[in-house]
């Protein structure tokens, strides 16, 4: 699911031409600053956001509710809470929480949706980095 969310974010990424947001990651990355900016993208964030949106929102909040609404509710706020507005932005966001949600639905385990997450999270890093040495 990490791989399949990341290939569609960067179609979307591809198709919009894009790179504003992947130069800003990269510079950060090629500064002192590096070694949080990873902990932070790999472990702090993937944990601390899917405990929130899988474990309080889809599997607490939203848990009576149908599984395509609780996926999709949880894939909406999340897309929204990383701060876009109605752009190609937050659908590329939507398909990464579509996949985290999914993962979670299909597994019931929390620590499955972190690692997807962790997952995506690396894949995108890698890129940026790889990327960024080109030019």
């Amino acid at each position: 699911m990490a791989i399949l969310s990341q290939s569609i974010q960067s179609l979307i990424s591809i198709w919009t031409d894009d790179k504003a947001s992947n130069a800003d990651l990269a510079s950060v990355l090629h500064t002192s600053l590096s070694p949080i900016l990873i902990v932070t993208l790999i472990f702090v964030s993937p944990v601390l956001e899917e405990f929130l949106f899988q474990g309080v929102l889809q599997g607490g909040i939203l848990k009576e509710m149908h599984p395509f609404v609780q996926i999709l509710l949880t894939s909406v706020i999340f897309a929204f809470f990383h701060g876009y507005s109605f752009s190609l932005d937050t659908l590329e966001l939507l398909f990464s929480g579509i996949a985290y949600a999914s993962v979670y639905h299909v597994t019931n385990d929390l620590k499955m949706a972190i690692l997807c997450h962790s997952l995506s999270n690396l894949i995108v890093t890698i890129l940026v980095l790889v990327y960024c040495e080109q030019y």
